[in-house]
């Protein structure tokens, strides 16, 4: 599930390329965890996503995301997250409640969470093996799937909305920051 750096001008070619160590190593953890092999792995894996996923998803909550991001109600997973870990009796643990963000981190986060999806799409494939499914204990997944099909029009507006350099760099840093609360979840060394 590597990813491939763009070299095009547009926003998300760019920040695509500044994120993409951070992407491929929250990718590695993933596939070499395999989380998917085991009902206990895929348990340790919905603890991890829930614990940043929740944290990010109330900043963005706060933050007004709704009416920055149209298309974001689609991408809130969690309460997919919690009907998941209720359905194995599992809690999650959460961060310190982060701050609000500005306009430009927001699209940040959001473009790492709503990217997600495509990596659900492979993810979801074998949420079978474990006799999960839409009802039970893999919401999230096939909310993940079914919100795939909005990437097209999110990268659309990710592209053309107007930000300065510097909001653009607000934006590759609220990117930075949400694989951080991933990394930090799955307990990546970041080695900062």
């Amino acid at each position: 599930m590597g990813v491939t750096s763009v070299s095009d001008q547009s926003r998300r070619g760019r920040v695509r390329d500044k994120i993409l160590a951070r992407h491929e190593r929250l990718d590695l953890t993933v596939r070499e965890a395999c989380f998917f092999e085991s009902l206990d792995g895929y348990q340790q894996y919905l603890t991890a996503t829930a614990a940043a996923r929740i944290d990010l998803e109330s900043a963005l909550e706060r933050s007004g995301v709704k009416e920055i991001v149209p298309v974001w109600p689609g991408y809130s997973l969690t309460p997919a997250l919690i009907a998941d870990l209720g359905d194995f009796n599992l809690s999650y643990g959460t961060g310190s409640a982060p701050a609000p963000m500005d306009h430009a981190t927001v699209w940040g986060v959001v473009y790492v969470l709503a990217g997600a999806s495509l990596g659900a799409i492979v993810l979801s494939r074998r949420e079978a093996d474990l006799s999960l499914s839409d009802s039970y204990g893999a919401r999230h997944l096939f909310q993940q799937v079914a919100t795939a099909k909005t990437w097209g029009p999110f990268l659309t507006m990710f592209n053309t909305m107007a930000l300065t350099p510097e909001q653009e760099g607000a934006c590759v840093a609220g990117a930075h920051h949400a694989f951080a609360v991933f990394e930090t979840a799955f307990g990546i060394d970041r080695g900062e």
